[in-house]
Order: structure tokens, then C-alpha cells, then sequence
């Protein structure tokens, strides 16, 4: 492929929506049209996806705290809350006020009662992406203070609760409104056999077909793709933003792949874990058809959301649900080879009347600065 080819090429796929980041993540300059449009441009996503098949219900997904009581209310499992830690919107999980230090303290006291110490998690109420996340121990010193051990070095609660970000990542753009706590989950040993420091979550996605004939009894609640998240030693976080790889399960088995890097960390696939040195193929998903169900289960809790990843904990007794994502990344479905919409895809979205990009790429136009008569020429030449 000639110099002019190429640069035509690339805007041709850029023309259809996707940006370079996708477009190198993807490899989609050596891929054929037919290929390339079975991929799913996060523009695409954004502009026709998202919007169609998720109402405003997803807004009770990106409140944490919300997402939480409202999970637990349906019965479904997920992570022990403590609350929220705010000066002014702090509430503990039964909304007793948590806005000073020693409020959190007493809370937190009560909890060590039966137990020497324990690991929580701190979360931007309306955070994403695994970005500001803090991790950290909490344990009764001799005196019978609370203090927090942060990297194995200790210090008081209110030098922890001061180095928190002053303005953590929100999904929104506005501020978080504090700071979630939950118990952190103690995952099952095979995840944690990859990386024991992150907490390795499964990402499940799930469609609700929309039958166009009006009967209820085509309605639907599928599995639409999966991955293992794992994380790099010494993080807390799985996300492949923090440096974690995307590890590709066999929806039908539950069996691992090979897992990829996103492109911020090279792109590359990998067929073990870069620190533990643990392969994955050759493992099972523990609980795998449990978490399956328990995944349709929630789906169908908010029936107009119809396409969430929901990430799933595994732990030693079974799965349970962290969040779910109404705006899921759409390169984690992609990273292994194959685009979002297989045939089967394809044809189930066109049955529900929800949108799919075109079958074909934009037609090929002149480059910038390119001249009218070489762009004749081009043209000439490829009749």
C-alpha cells in the first residue's frame, strides 16, 4: 500500500467514526472494509448506542452509593457499605450523619470490635475508570485509637482522610460529593493467585432484546461478552487504565485466553501475568455459571438500561456485583481480534430496531492540501 493509499485509507475509517487510538488499538489499517465495519467505534457508541438503548434510569448506576441500596434492595450481593465520607453529605450506610472524623471513627470502631483490622476501600462517589481509588487498613492500636496503615506504614485516620484528593475523578466532570467506603471483598485464591493486591473483577456485559412485534414473550436477557480484569503488582486497581490486562473468557466455558494491555501500556498481548508469572490459559472463571445468572438477574432490574457491563467480584463464596456501567468501554469487548457486531450481534440488535453503524466505510475522498489534479489521477488510476 502506497503512501497515498494508506493516508486514504486512514481517513476513510476515520470518516466513519473512529479515532486513532482505536484505529492503532484495533489494527484496523490492515484489516479489510468488511472487518473494520464489524467494529464499534466509541463515537458511535456515544452518539446513537448509549442513547438508544439506556434511558435516563442508567442515572441511578453512576451514584455508587445510590447504585448500592438500590442493588441490595433487589437482593442482589454486593460489597459490605460503610457509607459515605463527606464534611457536609457524609452519611454512614443506615444514613446516620459521617461527617467528621470522629464520627467516622466511632463507626469504624464498632466494626474492629470483633476483628483485629480490617481493609477498606475508598471511592469518588461518582468515579469511573478505577482513577482515584484508595485503598487501606484500618486496625485498634494498643491505646485503643483507630489508626490506618497506608503502604505498611501507619498514621492517624484524620492525616489519611487529609491526603485524599481534594477534587477526585468524577464521570460527570462535577464533583464527586465524597467518598464511598465498602469492606474490601476477599477474593476467591485462583484470581488472586494472578495478582493478590488488586481485586481482579470480571466484566460481564448484558443486552435486553426489544422484540418489535410488541409480544413480551420475545423479550430477552442476554450475555454479551465478558473479560477477566487483572491487575499489576502493588495496584489496587484491575483497570486496564491503571496499567491492568484484559484477559478474554470463553463465554461457554468460563475458560481463560490470552490477555491484552491496553495501548497506554503497549497494546500487546500477553500470555501470563507480567508479575506472577501465572499463565491464563488453562483457567476457569470460579463460579463462572453463578455469576452468569446473577448478571441476567440484575439486568432485569432496570429494564430500559438494555446494555450494561456490570463488573462482578468473585470471592471465596460466591459472586457479587461491584457496579454496573451503563457507558462500558467499547474496546474491552473488542481487544481480542473481533469486533462488537459478530453477524449474530448484528442481527439481534436489527430485530430489536436499535442501531448499527453502516456495513460499508464512507466513500474515499480527496486529503487535505491533496491537489485536484493528483486526487483526478487517484481517481483515474482506480477505476
Amino acid at each position: 500500500m502506497d503512501s497515498i493509499e494508506y493516508a486514504l485509507k486512514h481517513q476513510q475509517i476515520r470518516d466513519a467514526g473512529f479515532n486513532d487510538k482505536e484505529i492503532s488499538f484495533l489494527d484496523l489499517m490492515s484489516k479489510s472494509e468488511d472487518e473494520i465495519c464489524t467494529y464499534l467505534p466509541a463515537y458511535f457508541f456515544r452518539c446513537n448506542f448509549r442513547e438508544t438503548l439506556n434511558s435516563n434510569q442508567r442515572q441511578v448506576l453512576s451514584d455508587k452509593m445510590v447504585a448500592h441500596h438500590f442493588l441490595n434492595a433487589t437482593g442482589i450481593a454486593t460489597p459490605k457499605l460503610i457509607g459515605v465520607w463527606h464534611p457536609i453529605f457524609g452519611l454512614t450506610a443506615d444514613g446516620r450523619p459521617m461527617k467528621t472524623v470522629a464520627q467516622l471513627v466511632s463507626e469504624l470502631s464498632t466494626l474492629i470490635q470483633t476483628s483485629d483490622q480490617i481493609d477498606l476501600i475508598f471511592k469518588p462517589r461518582a468515579g469511573g475508570g478505577g482513577r482515584d481509588v484508595v485503598g487501606a487498613t484500618f486496625i485498634k492500636a494498643e491505646d485503643g485509637n483507630i489508626a490506618v496503615f497506608v503502604e505498611n506504614k501507619p498514621q492517624p485516620v484524620d492525616t489519611f482522610l487529609a491526603s485524599l484528593p481534594e477534587d477526585p475523578f468524577s464521570i460527570h466532570g462535577v464533583a464527586s460529593q465524597g467518598w464511598v467506603i465498602q469492606v474490601r471483598v476477599k477474593q476467591h485464591p485462583d484470581l488472586a493467585s494472578f495478582n493478590s493486591s488488586s481485586l481482579n473483577t470480571v466484566r460481564i456485559g448484558t443486552y435486553i432484546t426489544r422484540p418489535q412485534n410488541g409480544d413480551v414473550d420475545d423479550l430477552d436477557v442476554i450475555l454479551d461478552y465478558a473479560c477477566l480484569r487483572v491487575g499489576r503488582a502493588g495496584s489496587r486497581t484491575d483497570n486496564g487504565t491503571t496499567g491492568g490486562l484484559l484477559v478474554d473468557i470463553d463465554l461457554e466455558t468460563g475458560q481463560l485466553n490470552r490477555g491484552r494491555y491496553t495501548l497506554e501500556y503497549s497494546g500487546d498481548f500477553a500470555e501470563e501475568h507480567p508479575d506472577s508469572k501465572q499463565r491464563f490459559t488453562g483457567h476457569k472463571v470460579p463460579y463462572w455459571e453463578e455469576a452468569i445468572a446473577l448478571c441476567l438477574r440484575v439486568a432485569k432490574t432496570l429494564p430500559s438500561v438494555r446494555s450494561v457491563g456490570w463488573d462482578v467480584a468473585i470471592s471465596e463464596n460466591g459472586p457479587l456485583i461491584i457496579e454496573g456501567n451503563s457507558e462500558w468501554a467499547v474496546l474491552t469487548p473488542q481487544a481480542h481480534g473481533q469486533g462488537y457486531f459478530t453477524p449474530e450481534r448484528r442481527a439481534k440488535l436489527d430485530a430489536s430496531g436499535d442501531p448499527t453503524p453502516p456495513t460499508t466505510l464512507p466513500q474515499k475522498r480527496a486529503l487535505p492540501g491533496q491537489s485536484k489534479l493528483s486526487w483526478a489521477l487517484y481517481q483515474l488510476r482506480n477505476k
